[in-house]
């Protein structure tokens, strides 16, 4: 039921143990990091292994993708400060909060 009304298995876990609280009876007994468990086995694919085949995708392509089926300029504006404020790697690393390794390559996509 829970499922079909999009309600997660998390907030249910946690309403059922408000409730009991509240009634005075025992908590359910399994804990909550089984539940994350359950929920992280059942996720569908993530967004980028639905855009990209193989992954991890290319610098450019995952840029292009950006900018294409997101309709989103925030490339082409890090790019602009790249290029003329000669913002480094690390950078873009901070603001992306992604791999050094990631970040350099991206950077290396965005300085052409």
């Amino acid at each position: 039921l829970a499922d079909a009304h999009s309600i997660s298995l998390f907030s249910v876990f946690r309403e059922v143990n408000n409730y009991a609280k509240a009634q005075g009876l025992a908590p359910l007994r399994c804990r909550e990091t089984d539940i994350h468990a359950i929920r992280n086995s059942q996720r569908g694919k993530l967004v980028s292994e639905s855009l990209f085949e193989p992954t991890p995708p290319e610098p450019a392509a995952y840029i292009a993708a950006a900018q294409n089926q997101f309709r989103s300029a925030f490339f082409a504006a890090l790019q602009r400060m790249v290029k003329s404020k000669g913002t480094g790697a690390g950078y873009v690393q901070q603001i992306m909060d992604i791999s050094m390794q990631d970040a350099a390559a991206l950077h290396g996509e965005l300085s052409r």
